[in-house]
């Protein structure tokens, strides 16, 4: 877990209780493909 909240800006040694871990839910997304529309003139 550590390694993901310094990946993400934490900067202070990170402690979490057992009652914290058993809330965390860490989800991967795999994206396959992303579509826009552009919007006004290029």
């Amino acid at each position: 877990m550590d390694m993901i909240m310094k990946k993400y800006g934490a900067t202070i040694d990170l402690n979490y209780t057992t009652a914290t871990l058993s809330r965390m839910v860490i989800v991967a997304l795999k994206v396959n493909s992303v579509t826009a529309k552009q919007s006004g003139e290029w």
